[in-house]
């Protein structure tokens, strides 16, 4: 099993890390890092790489994300989502998880991680069949030196390098990387993700 913290910009590097696991726990003691993934997403637009980030209250640091709280004073949800039709509208596989999709965005909830770890449930269910992937929740941190791969999750950086899987995007004739793994949703669907590769 493989422990996570809830991410709003779940990569396509992350979700080959996830490929050989059986279960993955999305856990909500992770301290929050603002500066990562955990309420930042990275998507395609017509003018490049765009970064959208969930506006968040003040906390402490090494506060448990489970405590962060959403600062919906700005209309970021709306943005977002219009941010993502902009930059998706013409994809593929869009039409196909649009109506889904934008409930989830449309959701608003105090808690970031309830609304984050909606949206990573829901992309991971796209990806894997319930038979190859099971999906749990917890608020409990895992000891440490119980698995040392899930504490790197703590300081996992902002949309790391890593994957090596490419494939026909909307915007460019270049292949950029490092996006949200709902760029390769939209523009591949989730079936490319297992074809065998060289």
């Amino acid at each position: 099993m493989r422990i996570i913290p809830p991410l709003y910009g779940l990569s396509l590097s992350d979700l080959q890390i996830l490929k050989n696991e059986d279960s993955v726990e999305i856990n909500f003691a992770f301290p929050f890092n603002k500066g990562n993934a955990m309420n930042r997403i990275r998507i395609l637009s017509a003018s490049g790489p765009l970064l959208l980030s969930i506006p968040v209250k003040k906390t402490p640091a090494n506060t448990p994300v489970s405590q962060i709280q959403i600062d919906h004073k700005q209309k970021w949800q709306n943005q977002h989502w219009r941010s993502m039709t902009s930059a998706y509208g013409k994809a593929p596989f869009f039409v196909y998880f649009k109506e889904e999709l934008e409930h989830l965005f449309s959701k608003k909830t105090d808690g970031l991680a309830e609304f984050t770890s909606g949206i990573m449930e829901w992309t991971l269910k796209q990806y894997f069949p319930k038979d190859r992937l099971s999906v749990n929740l917890s608020g409990e941190f895992p000891e440490p030196g119980r698995n040392n791969e899930d504490l790197k999750w703590i300081e996992k950086s902002s949309f790391e390098a890593g994957s090596r899987l490419q494939y026909r995007q909307v915007f460019g004739s270049e292949f950029v990387p490092d996006l949200s793994v709902i760029d390769h949703l939209f523009c591949s669907g989730p079936n490319d993700f297992w074809k065998p590769r060289n």
